[in-house]
């Protein structure tokens, strides 16, 4: 039996679509033509893509803890997960000043995988921790960055270079700014910024699919700048007063848009020249979360607070769609862990972590599906698992909680703090085969990085899109079966790298 199928363009944002005629179009004589250009939103007066409502779901009304797990003193990280599943997190003494960090792998189920000890020369607190395809784990240490091996905890190498995080490209070079920007592969630095530095040490990089790396300033910084993949600087974007200064990582859409905000302003960048495409100052808010998420409709959340606490929810024009108030600012400095303003999952769930404990499940509309009062404070960025568990640990009290979720991460192109659950913070790219019919529905292969963790998606209408599960590229590749596909009249697909 012959079935019609055909895959177009590649997409920015790291991904590719194809359109494909299930079984109960089979025997048609022609296929109908997909409108050119990028914009895959189609409206109900499209003779060709009839308007689908957008997926039902039934959120849940009430939080369920599956577990929670005491650490040592406080968290100063916020979780990292493997595509195995398995969680990792770093503690401390007392906000990192301590010269030993405590790293912890967890199993799915709660239980300890293994524990090491991260030995530091002099004060500092690493904020972030990144793992690759290979398994490598980079931690910061503040004497260093330590590459760990996370089948058993065992150091693979360290460099004497600071910073609190790194991106991780696909190609494996790690970038980190402690004081300029610095490429790092395999333990030996391939070049810095030299002059061309944002400096300060609160600095974490970014990298898009064509290899440019993004730095927002340190904190009081004036400009974010943009480097091209051998270290000299593309442009340099300024703040829109000059009152203003940046305070967020940059997040990067599927059209290769660029996201940054800080002291009462939020903005839009285009990634070519640094121009602004919008900014946004109606707020007395301070955006003090240091990232963005964007939904796969192109919703952009950030988290701003200063007068209130609220999460801001932004139309791709610029515009407010919603805002959700939180918990009123409690001050202290466990307000330095709040970097993060949700996760979003599949379902449209959007999880949101507070400074003040408090975990919020939220509808896509911004209502309140449940909320959940832990036990510290100053929790930081949630983080969902391969299987939609949500991870969230804690500055104060120290623990690592869990919590049942339906659906995995969302098929977008920055759903999580650092783009994805493994803090990447890199845009990787993936490419879909011309399908073929099986008995249980369409197969194709997906092909992209070895041992990158990929999530196909699945849509009807090229508006709503659906994750149908995860898959780990060995090799480069990997087939997939879509078993319900011969539930729908169109199905068109796209995959997202995690």
């Amino acid at each position: 039996m012959k079935t019609n199928s055909i895959t177009r363009r590649s997409l920015s944002g790291a991904l590719s679509l194809g359109l494909l005629l299930t079984q109960n179009m089979i025997g048609q004589s022609s296929l109908p033509p997909i409108p050119g250009g990028t914009n895959t939103s189609y409206t109900t007066n499209n003779y060709y893509y009839p308007y689908v409502p957008p997926p039902s779901f039934s959120y849940p009304t009430s939080a369920t803890l599956l577990w929670q797990l005491p650490l040592n003193y406080v968290c100063i990280a916020s979780p990292v997960v493997g595509p195995d599943g398995t969680i990792y997190v770093l503690s401390d003494k007392s906000f990192g000043w301590e010269p030993n960090h405590n790293l912890w792998a967890v199993n799915p189920d709660g239980t300890i995988k293994w524990q090491t000890t991260i030995m530091t020369t002099s004060s500092g607190h690493p904020y972030t921790m990144s793992l690759d395809v290979s398994g490598t784990l980079y931690v910061p240490g503040s004497d260093g960055q330590y590459a760990i091996n996370s089948v058993d905890g065992t150091t693979n190498w360290m460099v004497n270079i600071g910073g609190q995080g790194a991106a991780i490209a696909t190609n494996g070079t790690i970038y980190i700014c402690p004081n300029k920007v610095y490429a790092i592969s395999n333990g030996v630095i391939v070049w810095d910024s030299g002059t061309n530095a944002p400096g300060g040490n609160s600095v974490l990089p970014v990298v898009a699919a064509d290899g440019t790396i993004y730095i927002g300033p340190a904190y009081g910084g004036t400009q974010l700048s943009a480097f091209n993949p051998d270290g000299s600087l593309k442009w340099q974007a300024p703040t829109p007063t000059q009152s203003s200064y940046y305070a967020c990582w940059p997040a990067i859409g599927s059209d290769g848009t660029v996201y940054s905000g800080g002291y009462h302003f939020f903005c839009a960048i285009n990634p070519t020249d640094g121009a602004f495409k919008w900014i946004y100052t109606g707020t007395s808010d301070q955006v003090w979360e240091q990232t963005s998420e964007i939904g796969s409709d192109g919703t952009i959340y950030v988290e701003a607070w200063g007068d209130t606490n609220k999460l801001y929810a932004f139309n791709p024009d610029g515009s407010v769609k919603w805002t959700f108030r939180m918990g009123a600012y409690i001050g202290g400095r466990n307000v330095l862990f709040k970097v993060s303003s949700c996760a979003l999952a599949t379902d449209g769930e959007i999880y949101v972590s507070d400074i003040d404990g408090m975990v919020y499940s939220l509808a896509p509309n911004g209502t309140t599906n449940w909320s959940y009062q832990t036990a510290g404070t100053g929790l930081l960025p949630p983080v969902i698992g391969p299987d939609g568990t949500v991870y969230v640990n804690s500055y104060d009290q120290a623990y690592l909680y869990a919590f049942y979720g339906p659906a995995p991460v969302a098929c977008s192109p920055w759903p999580e703090f650092r783009k994805n659950s493994r803090n990447t913070a890199s845009v990787a790219t993936a490419s879909l085969s011309l399908p073929a019919m099986q008995t249980n529905g369409f197969q194709f292969t997906i092909s992209g990085v070895s041992n990158m963790p990929v999530c196909p998606c699945a849509s009807s209408d090229l508006a709503n899109w659906t994750n149908i599960g995860q898959v780990v590229l060995t090799n480069g590749n990997a087939n997939f079966v879509d078993t319900g596909a011969s539930n729908y009249q169109y199905r068109f697909y796209r995959a997202w790298p995690q």
